[in-house]
């Protein structure tokens, strides 16, 4: 699966997430001011027992990120063997022959 694909997947299921989250907030058996009042508190990082969702948007933002530094790194340092060994064995091939 491509890469664009999988953001695009895991972005769907972030908002989705959301979307449900705000809908269940909304279906509950308060009055119209009082889940407005709630979903506003909610999204801005008050409420739902002081659940703050940006900071958590935040912080799997950055754990993204820092996941795909770090498999960049390895990725780099695999091929870097890849070569090293490649090259190794064709010296050997060569020392044969």
């Amino acid at each position: 699966m491509s890469r664009d694909k999988k953001t695009r997947r895991r972005g769907g299921f972030l908002a989705g997430a959301l979307i449900g989250g705000a809908v269940a907030l909304l279906a509950t058996p308060l009055t119209g001011k009082e889940a407005r009042e709630k979903l506003r508190a909610a999204l801005g990082g008050e409420g739902l027992g002081g659940f703050d969702l940006r900071g958590q948007a935040d912080k799997l933002k950055d754990a993204v990120g820092a996941g795909r530094e770090s498999a960049a790194d390895q990725s780099e340092e695999l091929k870097r063997k890849i070569e090293e060994t490649r090259s190794r064995l064709r010296q050997q091939m060569d020392e044969v022959e």
